[in-house]
């Protein structure tokens, strides 16, 4: 399981722990994964540049280097500005399920390069019409890591993701090689879909307008102090007094 979806996990346990219910979690599965790390280009994968980019994504081992590093991209005022996809298959993805992408990248040399990750409906050209979302991406320098970042379709259908490099301006200080590691899809499956926009979904109430003690509540007061008990009779909260649900 991706570290993206344990941390949203632990994060809902403790608001449900709080509230004292229970949640039976659904299992991460992997909608599509490519790993790079070994000398084979991914299939299906397409590399698209305009006409006038001299640089474009490229599998295989850098010739400065020993390993073999996946897609990669040089970049150096000699090869000018780069505005270059590295596109995935088409992978299926339906209506209102949230993806977790990951991607596991870094670069070396130079300054930080511009990445996003972009979610298209169409390759038939690289274009910002087909863009359905996109991410900023931060690969780090000289280390890789994983980087998530999460989408949701509105349409059930085949999408792609491309990590696009847009550097139009030539990297002065020194040769830049943007590197891309590994790849991976996850969803949630059986996970109940998010409430549509505008629905308010209750979690739990307490009406204290008749003259009922609320089940369950409890009001605590320190030993310490002389200040009269809390009671469902006189509910404002005073100093030193605590008044919470179970």
């Amino acid at each position: 399981m991706g570290k993206f979806l344990q941390l949203k996990r632990c994060l809902a346990a403790a608001v449900i722990a709080f509230l004292g219910v229970t949640a039976t979690w659904a299992d991460a599965t992997v909608v599509y994964e490519a790993d790079m790390s070994q000398a084979n280009e991914p299939d299906g994968w397409k590399c698209y540049k305009p006409k006038d980019d001299k640089g474009t994504w490229t599998t295989g081992i850098w010739r400065f280097s020993s390993y073999y590093h996946g897609y990669y991209l040089n970049q150096s005022k000699y090869t000018g500005g780069a505005n270059d996809y590295c596109i995935t298959k088409g992978i299926e993805l339906e209506k209102g399920k949230t993806y977790t992408v990951t991607t596991t990248m870094n670069y070396t040399g130079g300054s930080a390069p511009t990445v996003t990750l972009e979610l298209l409906n169409n390759i038939s050209k690289c274009d910002a019409s087909y863009v359905v979302a996109s991410k900023d991406l931060n690969p780090n320098k000289d280390t890789k890591a994983d980087e998530t970042n999460e989408f949701t379709v509105s349409e059930s259908g085949t999408y792609y993701f491309a990590i696009h490099l847009n550097n139009p301006v030539d990297p002065q200080d020194g040769t830049r090689i943007t590197y891309l590691y590994g790849f991976k899809v996850e969803t949630e499956e059986g996970a109940n879909p998010d409430p549509e926009p505008g629905v308010d979904v209750n979690v739990y109430e307490a009406d204290m307008s008749q003259a009922n003690e609320p089940d369950g509540w409890k009001c605590y007061k320190p030993k310490d102090t002389d200040m009269g008990k809390g009671s469902s009779d006189n509910r404002s909260l005073k100093l030193s007094h605590i008044c919470f649900v179970y």
